[in-house]
């Protein structure tokens, strides 16, 4: 993947051991492992630091698109985490994301273009959590709402895996209705769909077609996403 985005890994580590011997809040010993962890790093130039994006939502209004194909990929994700976790099942398999290296960086010049011409408000990479994790960074950083309809991507997948799915490649972007126009000429030729709208309440809402998914507050997504490290 270094040589297909011509982005060199300038360095690269391994961490099989990292064990923390200490104590708990009632002096109790304890151990804590992380998991074995491979880290590598990439390096790549910036020509114009001022047109590198924040993943904020900038103005009511604007246009919510996805960048990418969605696929049942939820093997490893957060989402079967997180089941595992509340029902105390084993977690379930699932497909690994795969990486399609010609296609992405085929939608990320694409994409480059669009920022270049200052036709994006915004942009995320969709990672852990997927769409849904995605959709919830941008309107707590920007402090706006959102309605995102998933049935715009025409897609026969399950509810959970449109939200959830970890599938490599993808972006979340919002662009000004005024730039709309353009901004879909210039990403012809990539999977680009509009999904949803910024909105100036502080409403989050996303369905498919006439199912509701998710119908919430940025104050409760803000108290769900602060109240995790307490735990801590």
């Amino acid at each position: 993947y270094a040589v297909a985005y011509g982005t060199p890994y300038i360095s690269g580590k391994d961490s099989m051991f990292n064990d923390f011997r200490g104590y708990d809040d009632e002096m109790q010993e304890i151990m804590i492992s992380i998991p074995p962890t491979l880290l590598i790093s990439s390096i790549g130039i910036v020509a114009d630091v001022n047109r590198c994006q924040t993943m904020d939502f900038k103005f009511p209004g604007d246009l919510i698109y996805l960048i990418g194909d969605t696929s049942d990929e939820l093997g490893g994700a957060e989402y079967l985490a997180y089941l595992s976790e509340k029902t105390g099942a084993s977690r379930p398999g699932g497909e690994v994301p795969s990486v399609d290296a010609e296609k992405n960086i085929r939608a990320y010049r694409a994409l480059e273009a669009a920022i270049q011409d200052e036709l994006v408000a915004s942009t995320i990479g969709l990672e852990r959590g997927g769409l849904a994790l995605a959709l919830a960074k941008s309107a707590m950083a920007g402090l706006l709402g959102l309605n995102a309809d998933l049935a715009a991507l025409g897609s026969s997948l399950r509810d959970d895996v449109l939200l959830y799915s970890e599938s490599q490649g993808r972006i979340l972007v919002s662009v000004s209705p005024a730039a709309r126009a353009e901004f879909e000429k210039t990403m012809k030729g990539v999977s680009c769909t509009k999904i949803g709208t910024v909105i100036e309440d502080g409403a989050v809402r996303i369905s498919n077609g006439k199912d509701v998914l998710v119908d919430t507050t940025l104050e409760l997504l803000q108290r769900s996403y602060r109240d995790r490290f307490r735990d801590f």
